[in-house]
């Protein structure tokens, strides 16, 4: 054999041999590479996966995210970062890493490979696939879930402190025309607002993804709910009507505004791209609710914050799955990264709540956000 086909031969061997998925796939989404890993954690011969598409291994949901997400590096040429649960034959397991784009000599993309380390936990490091026990274990997914997600967050949160850092300067200086009509100033100042937002924002998702406490701030929710629907309402498309009933004698809670802020944001999103072109009516309501009496002293009452959109709902399988990072039913590029709900439940339950989901086929969707309200004796008219 001579030097280049051993060279060629002990690749191909690393490669096959690693307990990491590697796969790769051509301009038309056909797997031109796959290892023994990737075999066994979708269920199928190697020999089955080369010059196969997604539509092949997968649902047609998971298929089309996929191909699409895999295609997007290919045109692109970037580096993406991703995490995603495979079913297989040990039960679901979550497996995150890179994927990026290949190049010839010329650096011509020609396609693309992931390379996904299995990060649930069970097992040794370094077992082979065969070897893992039947099922991952529930609290050692949370935490690597959330330590994987606040290593993303720490990256993000600094380019995107650097970008809001330029936008506000810009703005900042463009309020100093004074010459501006008042329309126009108005506007400007509403964009340095969810600016300075955007980047505190930046600051609290590392701090959640490293599962910090809830906030020190006591706050009232509802001129904080308004001003996230108000700023939402300028994004929204025509088709999408924004409607909310909030108590304002509601609370208060300890919190810090930017949690409550998020999960506005987060589950009006949701709402409004389940809705699609369609469009329809998204529901916000906030109210308090009765809590059961402990002893002699009688329970501040609880936070309801619901959002309820009148789309086509989910079926029991996604609504099983809608809390997953990085699960999303959505594909193309305007597909969501699935993280919503995940950081709506983290906010939640951080604040000492949590959250209920209601969904079915052509009932559409509703979310109920329950949280604390502050002891009697610290409340006050807001």
């Amino acid at each position: 054999m001579s030097a280049p086909n051993q060279d060629h031969r002990l690749l191909l061997d690393i490669v096959d041999n690693s307990p990491a998925i590697v796969f790769a796939k051509n301009h038309q989404g056909r797997f031109t590479l796959s290892n023994r890993t990737h075999g066994w954690a979708v269920g199928r011969a190697v020999e089955e996966i080369i010059g196969r598409g997604d539509e092949d291994l997968f649902d047609p949901i998971t298929a089309r995210r996929r191909h699409d997400e895999d295609l997007g590096v290919i045109r692109s040429g970037r580096a993406v970062f991703v995490g995603e649960w495979l079913p297989t034959p040990s039960g679901p397991r979550f497996f995150a890493g890179e994927k990026f784009a290949l190049r010839d000599a010329q650096g011509r993309v020609y396609g693309m490979c992931g390379i996904l380390h299995d990060l649930t936990e069970h097992g040794r490091a370094d077992d082979p696939p065969a070897s893992h026990a039947a099922g991952p274990r529930t609290d050692l997914e949370h935490k690597r879930r959330l330590e994987l997600l606040g290593t993303l967050a720490g990256g993000v949160a600094h380019d995107f402190r650097n970008i809001l850092t330029g936008l506000l300067a810009y703005a900042e200086l463009a309020l100093t025309d004074q010459t501006l009509a008042a329309n126009t100033r108005a506007r400007i100042e509403s964009l340095i607002k969810a600016g300075h937002r955007g980047r505190e924002l930046t600051e609290r998702i590392v701090l959640f993804a490293r599962r910090r406490e809830g906030g020190d701030n006591l706050i009232w929710p509802a001129p904080v709910i308004g001003e996230a629907m108000a700023l939402l309402a300028t994004s929204l498309p025509a088709s999408v009507r924004l409607r909310a009933q909030l108590d304002r004698a509601a609370g208060p809670l300890r919190a810090e505004a930017v949690d409550l802020h998020q999960i506005v944001m987060n589950l009006v999103g949701n709402a409004a791209q389940a809705l699609g072109e369609s469009g329809g009516q998204i529901s916000v309501g906030l109210s308090a609710e009765a809590s059961s009496a402990s002893g002699d002293h009688p329970c501040p009452p609880s936070l309801v914050l619901t959002v309820a959109d009148d789309g086509p709902g989910m079926d029991e399988q996604t609504r099983q799955r809608a809390f997953e990072p990085y699960f999303t039913t959505r594909g193309g590029s305007g597909g969501g990264a699935g993280l919503g709900l995940f950081l709506v439940r983290g906010i939640a339950e951080s604040l000492g709540g949590g959250v209920e989901l209601g969904s079915a086929p052509g009932h559409g969707t509703t979310v109920r956000v329950v949280l604390p309200s502050a002891p009697r004796h610290e409340q006050s008219p807001p």
